[in-house]
């Protein structure tokens, strides 16, 4: 029987065996942090709670950079005949 097919009383059955690993793994993911917030712990337990503030706002000021820069590349307007 198929993981997603309807029993007796119309209900769809759900494969637990499937599904459970996937949902624990992508809690995993979720729970993970990235390299950003490695970075911000670092300088956060190395400098302190300035040097974590610090590092956080330079982070998001080049993110919005960086942003800023792919919308002006992105132009449709800009392409050479």
């Amino acid at each position: 029987m198929s993981s997603w097919q309807p029993n007796a009383q119309g209900e769809i059955a759900v494969d637990w065996y499937v599904i459970a690993p996937f949902l624990m793994a992508t809690l995993f993911l979720l729970m993970t942090p990235g390299p950003v917030m490695a970075i911000v712990a670092h300088n956060t337990l190395r400098d302190g709670a300035t040097g974590g503030l610090k590092t956080a706002i330079a982070t998001v000021r080049q993110w919005r950079r960086d942003r800023r820069t792919a919308k002006e590349e992105a132009r449709p307007g800009d392409l050479a005949a």
